[in-house]
């Protein structure tokens, strides 16, 4: 998504400040297919629906909910992709934050 010349939105928003009690974790994916998850550890996930594992620590991304009309089978096509990306913005993520 471009929202101007000079900026654009990343591929991944990681926000770690909702709910900073219970520190919760959200991921959005701002690119087809655009979707939001809770980052959780691989113990903790809750194992019902579609989730993106291989991450770092151990987490799972689930309580996912798809905000675009793609398939089931889109999504699980782009899995590797989604969780390749993903990884990478965590990483990106906890070094600024100094992790």
């Amino acid at each position: 998504m471009t929202l101007g010349i000079d900026h654009s939105l990343p591929r991944w928003l990681i926000d770690d400040t909702a709910d900073i009690s219970n520190a919760r974790i959200f991921c959005v994916h701002t690119q087809f297919p655009r979707m939001i998850g809770e980052l959780l550890p691989e113990d903790e996930a809750e194992l019902e629906s579609f989730q993106i594992s291989g991450l770092p620590c151990h987490q799972v991304l689930c309580r996912i909910a798809a905000t675009d009309q793609a398939s089931y089978d889109q999504i699980v096509e782009m899995a590797a992709d989604l969780a390749g990306s993903l990884a990478e913005a965590i990483d990106r993520h906890e070094a600024v934050r100094g992790q």
